[in-house]
C-alpha cells in the first residue's frame, strides 16, 4: 500500500513538473539561483511586492524576514503611490502638451493652405513667439477673460488615450512573449494581470537575462495605466458633474455666458457713469456760467459811472430851487443810466432828513417843497443798475417868504 502511494505521488510530481515546463507555467522560483546572492531575483521580488502585484513565487519564511517585509511595505507603498502619481501627472501634461501642439500645427497648416488657395500669402507677416503679460495673477486672469471669446478647451480624445494604452499592451505582450517563449495570448494575459496588479502567479518570467527589462516594461505599464485613468477619469467625472444641466455639460459655454452677463452689467454701469458724468458736467457748466455772470456783474459794479458835470442852482424861491447840470463825460454804450438827487438842509442839527429824488431822465430838475430862508445842500448822482457815481454837490439858500 505504501509502495502504491509513493508511486502515485511520484507520478503526480512528474506530471506537474512536465506541465509547468511545457506550458510555461512555473510555481517555483523564477530564477534558479540563491536568492541571497542573486540581485536580479531580489530586485524583482522587491519591485513586485512594492507594486502590490505579488506573484507569490517568493515569500519570506523567517520571522525577521516577514517583519522586515511589513516595515518595508509600510513605508514603501505610500512613497510608491506618490511617485507613480507624480509620474502619471507628468505624462498627462506631456500628453496634453503634445496634443495641443498637434492641434496648433494642424491649424497653421490649414491656415497656410487657405491662404495659398486664395493667393493671399503675406510674406511680411511677423511671427509672435510669445505674449508677455506684465503683472500678477489678476492681470493674467483679466487677459484670459478678455480673450475668452476666442478660447476653446483642448482635451485629449478618449479614443486616442485608449489607442495609446492598447498600443502599449500589444507591443509589451509581443516583447514579453518573444523573450519568454510564450504565445501571444500568454504574453497578453501576463501583461494584463501585471498592469492591473492582480498577479495570480501562474505566469512569471523565467529568463533571467531579460528580467530587468521586463520589470521596467511592467512599471511603465503601471504609469501609463494610471495616466489613462487620470485623463479619462477626470474627463468623465466632469461630464457626469455637468450632465443634465442647462449648458450641455460644457464649462466653456458657461464661462462665455457669464462673460456675456458681465459685459451687459458693464454696459449698464458705463451708461450710469456716463449719465452721472453728463449731469456733473452740466452742473459744473451751470455753476461756471453763474460764476462768470457773477464775476461780470462784479466787474460792472466795480466800474462806477462818471458823475455829472457843472451843477448849478438857480431861480431860488421861498420853497423851490432849479438845478441844472451837464451829462457825464463817458457812459458805456447801451448802458442805461439816470440821475438821482438828494438834498438836505444845512442846519446845526445833526439829524437832518435827507430827501432823495430818483429816476430823473433830464439834465434839470425843479426841487420844490423846501423851507424858506434855509440853506440846502443838493447832491446829484449818475445811477445805473450796478451802482452810483460820485456825487457833485452845490448849496443854495431859499428865498424869504413875502
Amino acid at each position: 500500500m505504501d509502495d502504491l502511494e509513493s508511486v502515485v505521488n511520484e507520478f503526480v510530481d512528474k506530471a506537474y513538473e512536465f506541465y509547468t515546463m511545457e506550458d510555461g507555467h512555473r510555481w517555483q522560483e523564477p530564477f534558479n539561483s540563491n536568492p541571497l546572492t542573486n540581485f536580479t531575483s531580489n530586485l524583482f521580488f522587491a519591485a513586485t511586492t512594492l507594486t502590490s502585484i505579488g506573484y507569490g513565487i517568493d515569500a519570506p519564511e523567517s520571522l525577521v524576514g516577514r517583519v522586515f517585509c511589513l516595515v518595508y511595505l509600510f513605508f514603501g507603498i505610500p512613497l510608491y503611490l506618490i511617485t507613480i502619481a507624480d509620474m502619471a501627472k507628468f505624462c498627462t501634461e506631456l500628453m496634453n502638451k503634445g496634443y495641443t501642439e498637434l492641434i496648433k500645427y494642424k491649424y497653421r497648416v490649414k491656415r497656410r493652405y487657405k491662404r495659398w488657395k486664395s493667393g493671399r500669402i503675406r510674406r511680411e507677416s511677423m511671427k509672435v513667439g510669445q505674449v508677455i503679460i506684465a503683472g500678477g495673477e489678476d492681470e493674467v486672469a483679466e487677459f484670459l477673460w478678455t480673450h475668452l471669446e476666442h478660447a476653446q478647451f483642448v482635451e485629449v480624445p478618449f479614443l486616442l488615450v485608449i489607442g495609446i494604452l492598447l498600443l502599449y499592451i500589444g507591443l509589451s505582450s509581443w516583447i514579453i512573449s518573444w523573450v519568454e517563449g510564450w504565445s501571444m495570448m500568454d504574453g497578453f494575459y501576463f501583461v494584463m494581470m501585471s498592469v492591473l496588479t492582480i498577479g495570480f502567479g501562474d505566469l512569471v518570467p523565467r529568463n533571467e537575462v531579460f528580467a530587468v527589462p521586463v520589470l521596467f516594461i511592467i512599471l511603465a505599464g503601471l504609469v501609463l495605466t494610471t495616466t489613462c485613468v487620470d485623463v479619462v477619469g477626470a474627463y468623465y467625472i466632469d461630464r457626469l458633474h455637468f450632465f443634465g444641466r442647462r449648458l450641455d455639460d460644457d464649462p466653456l459655454s458657461w464661462l462665455k455666458e457669464v462673460q456675456q452677463r458681465r459685459i451687459e452689467a458693464m454696459k449698464k454701469e458705463a451708461m450710469r457713469k456716463l449719465f452721472e458724468t453728463v449731469t456733473a458736467l452740466h452742473h459744473i457748466r451751470l455753476t461756471a456760467f453763474k460764476q462768470l455772470t457773477q464775476n461780470y456783474d462784479d466787474h460792472l459794479r466795480s466800474r462806477a459811472p462818471d458823475p455829472p458835470r457843472n451843477l448849478l442852482a438857480s431861480h431860488a424861491t421861498a420853497d423851490s430851487v432849479m438845478l441844472r447840470w451837464s451829462a457825464p463825460i463817458y457812459v458805456d454804450e447801451g448802458k442805461r443810466y439816470w440821475y438821482t438827487i438828494t438834498y438836505k438842509p444845512r442846519t446845526p442839527q445833526r439829524r437832518s432828513n435827507v430827501v432823495a429824488v430818483d429816476f430823473i431822465n433830464k439834465d434839470r430838475y425843479l426841487v420844490t417843497g423846501l423851507k424858506s430862508f434855509t440853506l440846502y445842500e443838493f447832491s446829484v448822482y449818475v445811477t445805473t443798475r450796478y451802482g452810483q457815481s460820485v456825487p457833485i454837490k452845490v448849496q443854495e439858500y431859499t428865498g424869504e417868504t413875502i
